[in-house]
This record gives structure tokens, sequence and C-alpha cells, in this order.
């Protein structure tokens, strides 16, 4: 079985250190932050729009997609390489109402809609494809039934706008089972090629829209 790409926390020192965007908000003053997210912004940013490519943007999720993908990372649903040790040793110390209230901030934040377009123009063709039709010769279906037509969300989360690198990993983390939370998601995976999914990442990194589903 392929292991995933661990996460060298040096990388993640250096990405804080700079990343201007990061150096700006890790110790934010922003009085509205809640004490349960003190926690949550030194990745994830005060706007829950992190610029560490790694890590997901969430200010744009919705409140019911996050609290599941914080009740998931505490029940080792999820335990992908990247995020086992932090989130879940996070989440052990969250009550149902510290989760509940994480989840409630993220969601009320904005978020930079403009600057995160990019991506080579041969590719973002091939994913718009992949992600508006499916793949049916390997029985995928179009991504737009559970993500909206433009990323948007819908049954699932919101996906543009959100970071390639990221996505990426979490199709592999789906494909080689160490995130267990989407039985749909695995299956669809399982089936998709390295090429298929970095196509569908960039894709959607390069949707600019204000539409979501909260």
């Amino acid at each position: 079985m392929k292991k995933l790409l661990s996460i060298n926390p040096l990388f993640l020192t250096l990405t804080l250190v700079l990343s201007p965007s990061l150096q700006a908000e890790v110790f934010p003053t922003d009085a509205a932050i809640p004490p349960a997210a003190k926690s949550c912004v030194r990745c994830h940013e005060a706007n829950g729009d992190t610029g560490a490519f790694t890590m997901p943007r969430i200010s744009f999720l919705s409140k019911k997609y996050l609290l599941k993908e914080l009740k998931d990372f505490r029940g080792k649903l999820r335990i992908e390489d990247q995020s086992l040790d932090f989130m879940l040793d996070y989440t052990l110390q969250l009550s149902d109402s510290d989760i509940d209230v994480i989840a409630a901030y993220f969601t009320s934040r904005t978020w930079d809609d403009s600057s995160y377009a990019w991506g080579p123009v041969d590719l973002i063709a091939k994913g718009k494809k992949y992600y508006e039709n499916g793949i049916p010769e390997k029985n995928v279906d179009s991504c737009t039934d559970c993500h909206g037509d433009d990323g948007e969300g819908g049954k699932g989360p919101r996906l543009a706008d959100q970071h390639t690198d990221y996505l990426n990993y979490q199709f592999a983390a789906f494909k080689h089972d160490t995130r267990k939370n989407s039985t749909y998601m695995t299956q669809v995976a399982k089936q998709l090629s390295e090429e298929e999914v970095n196509c569908i990442s960039v894709y959607l990194e390069s949707i600019n829209t204000s539409a979501q589903v909260k």
C-alpha cells in the first residue's frame, strides 16, 4: 500500500515564520475569537482563510460540515498522517459544546474569494470536464450532485477556492483508507488516477465564487 506523505514539523514552522499572512494572524488580537477556537487560529488563521496550502480553508464551510469533521477527528475516523497527532489530541479535549462554538465561529467569518484563482489552463479544462461530467468509463459520477455546479457545496462541502495540495491529500487519504468518514468518497477516490485527481483539485481552486451553502 502506498504510504501517505507525512508533513515535516519543520515545514510547518517555516510556513508560519515565512508567510506574511500567517505572521499577521497567528496570534490575533480579535476579541471576537472564543476561547475554544484560540488554538485553531494558529494554523487556520483568525478568519479560517489559511495561506498554508496543506491545510484547509474552513471559513466557507457549513456549520453542519465542520461539526461532523471535528467529531470525526475525535472519533478517529480521520487518521491521515498529516493531521493525526495534533487534530486527534486537540479534539479529544473538546466537548460537544466546544465543537459547536468553534464551528459557529468559523462559519461566521468571511474569506477572500479573489486571490486564489490559478493553475495551468489545460489542467483546469480537464478538471472542469471531470467535475461536471464525471468519468463514465470508471463509473465515477458528476461531482456537482453533491458539491454544487460551481463547487459551492450542497449535500457535500464547498470545495471551490480550496487549496489544491489539501484536496489532493484528502483524495489520497480516502483512497488509502486513512480517512474513513465517507464510504462514497472512498469508492470514488479508488477509481481515480493521481492525474485525474490533480486536475479536479486544480480546477476547484481556480473557481472564484462568493456562492456558498452554509
